[in-house]
């Protein structure tokens, strides 16, 4: 890479997130003086286990607890049970994620209690490590934690398309994701850490880009695989959907330890298996340090055991089938998912509620439906690959038919469309609180069609193979579990995001001079 060609690729890397702290800026300022009052549930959990991991190193653990209100309108809410934060923060700025707040909670007496909160708990993790950094609780670091983390892996996706011969691709790619309102909106959402998930697929997308494009040496691997193992560390702990990414990951950092190994077959055994020894690390690391510190607490307050804290599976897996079942009752609805464990001799599922017979029984009704009529299970298997890769959902446009989603047509999909607000959309992109929105038709075909001509043009199968290996990390989720999470499907959109970028650097590389071979790094 040319000292020009860094210039502008870190001019490129600014810009984006320029603006995306904007949108991100600007979403937040949306909700105006009413902002405490429209926080759901996690993020009053998370932030008060953050506040007991700084107060007493603890975690997790909170010494606030959260109650259910009525608003002016009659909608049922939720806040802080001692308004500690409401008091303290009223004058920051919601993009002032830096700045800290009194500390009422160390006044309080006593050890705060144990959250047995049966969900992913990585979330507070980080932001209690980052009231930790700041020396004091920011209010508003919440919202901003995945933006934060979002911004070396820009620079590391644009490093690696332009590293790899790609510098155009790698200053599209950067401007459509800094200017990409879905992923301003994802990654400050308090209703689910689903922006981690996004992340991952980030993530990948620069280790797909490297074991595809680039040249590897060992120090890459290295360096590559600490890296990519340190992303899904993180993105796991605080959404377990990312463990359905993790097979990605494994095939990218493989395929490029195989190419160091050369032509001797054991040669590419040995590296590839360093490569995911290596990205192991991370993993392992971070296991050991979150057990140690959930034991710490455990011993301190004088308890054995904690509930699993991650988010249910099989609750997930039955639910999800609500997307596109229409024969045998699966609804995208918790209440759903709890009637059915009921009936069934389970208890009702409530966040704060493990009980193992629970998922034994979801289990165990969604593999009796899939052996008694597997052809049911494919049809839904295949149509979620459909409306996954081509966003279907997505393609009505405001302009032609005044709507920006296809709506749900049954009672049997729940509340799929409400998920659908939960972020602005995929094909959505803006500055601050200016957006427009983009045909999602338009958005998707450029990827297939690379796909399409790197059948018969093999200069670019190198690029299609790195397309490829983006898809089946971000299709493992929509297409396992369920299409009606539309935040997480939606971050396929990453795919056709790379896909438009590569062809439209390979359309301008046709027309004019080559580019030189890409830095071997």
């Amino acid at each position: 890479m040319t000292r020009r060609q860094l210039t502008a690729l870190l001019a490129c890397w600014l810009t984006a997130l320029a603006a995306l702290a904007a949108t991100t800026a600007a979403g937040l300022e949306g909700l105006g003086a009413s902002y405490w009052e429209l926080q759901p549930r996690r993020h009053w959990e998370d932030l008060h286990i953050a506040v007991g991991l700084y107060t007493h190193g603890l975690f997790p653990a909170s010494s606030n607890a959260i109650e259910k209100f009525r608003d002016e309108a009659g909608v049922q809410r939720v806040r802080e049970r001692n308004k500690d934060m409401a008091r303290t923060a009223t004058e920051l700025r919601p993009w002032e994620f830096w700045r800290t707040v009194t500390d009422r909670y160390a006044q309080r007496r006593g050890l705060p209690r144990v959250v047995p909160r049966f969900d992913d708990s990585g979330r507070p993790l980080l932001l209690g490590l980052g009231f930790r950094l700041l020396g004091g609780i920011a209010p508003f670091l919440l919202p901003w934690l995945g933006f934060l983390l979002a911004a070396p892996l820009l620079l590391w996706v644009g490093f690696e398309l332009a590293s790899a011969g790609r510098p155009l691709a790698a200053a599209l790619l950067l401007l459509l994701l800094g200017g990409s309102a879905y992923l301003a909106g994802v990654l400050r959402l308090a209703y689910a850490p689903t922006g981690f998930y996004t992340l991952a697929i980030l993530g990948l997308v620069a280790v797909a880009t490297w074991a595809a494009l680039g040249v590897p040496t060992t120090r890459g691997l290295v360096v590559r695989s600490l890296l990519a193992g340190a992303v899904v560390a993180l993105t796991l702990l605080c959404r377990g959907s990312v463990g359905l990414v993790v097979p990605a990951f494994a095939i990218a950092l493989a395929l490029a330890g195989a190419r160091l190994g050369g032509k001797r077959q054991r040669d590419r055994f040995l590296w590839a298996g360093l490569a995911l020894l290596l990205a192991a690390l991370p993993l392992v690391a971070t296991n050991w340090g979150v057990a140690r510190l959930v034991r710490h607490t455990l011993d301190t307050v004088g308890l054995r055991t904690l509930p699993p804290q991650r988010h249910a599976v099989w609750f997930g897996v039955w639910t999800g089938l609500g997307d596109f079942d229409r024969e045998k009752g699966y609804v995208w609805l918790d209440q759903a998912a709890s009637r059915a464990a009921v009936r069934h001799g389970g208890t009702p599922l409530l966040p704060d509620n493990y009980d193992e017979d629970n998922e034994r029984i979801l289990r165990d009704l969604v593999l009796a439906d899939v052996a008694e009529d597997p052809g049911w299970f494919a049809g839904i298997l295949a149509r979620r690959v459909w409306a996954t890769a081509t966003q279907q959902k997505l393609w009505p446009w405001p302009p032609l038919g005044g709507r920006s989603i296809t709506a749900s047509t049954t009672e049997n999909e729940g509340g799929i469309d409400a998920y659908y607000t939960l972020t602005p959309h995929l094909d959505v992109f803006g500055f601050g609180a200016r957006t427009v929105e983009a045909p999602m038709a338009l958005l998707a075909l450029p990827a297939g069609l690379l796909l399409l001509v790197a059948l018969v043009r093999p200069s670019l199968r190198p690029d299609a193979l790195a397309l490829l290996l983006v898809a089946a990390g971000a299709l493992a989720l929509p297409v396992a579990i369920t299409t009606g999470s539309a935040p997480e499907t939606q971050a396929f959109g990453l795919v056709h995001l790379l896909g438009l970028a590569l062809l439209l650097d390979r359309l301008a590389a046709g027309r004019g001079p080559r580019y030189s071979s890409p830095r071997v790094t």
